[in-house]
């Protein structure tokens, strides 16, 4: 049975886009114009072949919509992009999760469950979906419900480990969590989340600052630019009474530049703390 472009009912020959409908058919959109305002306009054209502004839709990779989703400042209602994106791409689970994850983040709740759920039935990655629902109910203080999400979700799903850790950890079941952090680690050694919080767990739970001062050395080698996991190593150290290297920790950290989710206003004047800290510790030491 010969197929037929859903636009115009033509019979498909080489002329077909990847989307599915003859070359005479093909979508054509003005994403500047539609979905993006002010800065953003020159940005998203420097990132699509062939501007100004017209262009097919074949030309929207995944990775774009993603971006834009995420990115962008919208001059309609972020649900009017947020379907448009879903309905341009009706199974590809990346774009339906970022929607739902920009759909959260500016505060429509209901319309990033909606979407979630329509995702799992509707998607080409039903697991993806699963493990950004349970994320996301585990961030709105429901972790069981999360948890039971995540439990119809295929183990080797991207971030499966990670998130699980994170439920357990919101119901205090400490041990359980930091099982699934070293399991994320193992499978994806590029999940600062999980090197960041199984890092809290060993020294701001069980403190035992020996295991922890050896994760974040492992840590600071896996990301050598983090300002947070280098101040986390001379936390280790100082809580050992190893001044001297703690406090050569603490400067590299204050030197460098803040790249990273967990530094805020505040590392800094903390690290400066610590630094205090260290030198009088110090200097109690060669006094006696």
């Amino acid at each position: 049975m010969a197929l037929r472009c859903p636009a115009c009912n033509a019979v498909l020959d080489n002329r077909v886009s990847p989307y599915g409908r003859c070359v005479d058919c093909r979508l054509v959109l003005n994403i500047p114009a539609l979905v993006c305002e002010g800065p953003c306009v020159d940005e998203l054209l420097d990132r699509v072949p062939d501007p100004p502004g017209l262009m097919s839709v074949d030309t929207i990779s995944t990775e774009l919509a993603v971006s834009v989703l995420l990115e962008m400042n919208f001059l309609r209602d972020i649900q009017t992009a947020a379907r448009f994106f879903v309905e341009l791409f009706p199974t590809t689970a990346k774009v339906w999760d970022a929607a739902a994850v920009r759909l959260h983040q500016e505060g429509e709740r209901d319309a990033a469950y909606r979407i979630l759920r329509k995702g799992i039935q509707q998607c080409d990655d039903p697991s993806r979906i699963r493990v950004e629902l349970a994320a996301m109910l585990g961030m709105d203080g429901k972790p069981e419900q999360g948890l039971s999400i995540l439990a119809e979700a295929e183990s080797s799903t991207e971030r499966y480990h990670v998130i699980k850790g994170n439920l357990l950890r919101a119901l205090e079941r400490w041990e359980e969590a930091a099982a699934c952090w070293r399991q994320a680690i193992a499978t994806d050694p590029t999940d600062d989340i999980a090197w960041n919080n199984l890092g809290f767990y060993l020294s701001r739970v069980c403190k035992r600052h020996e295991e922890a001062e050896q994760h974040f050395r492992r840590a600071c080698e896996a990301f050598p630019t983090t300002k947070h996991f280098r101040a986390r190593l001379g936390d280790a150290l100082y809580f050992q009474r190893k001044y001297q290297e703690a406090l050569e920790h603490y400067r590299m950290a204050l030197s460098m530049i803040e790249n990273c989710r967990y530094c805020d206003t505040h590392l800094d004047h903390d690290l400066q703390r610590m630094i205090r800290a260290c030198e009088q510790a110090l200097e109690g030491l060669t006094d006696r």
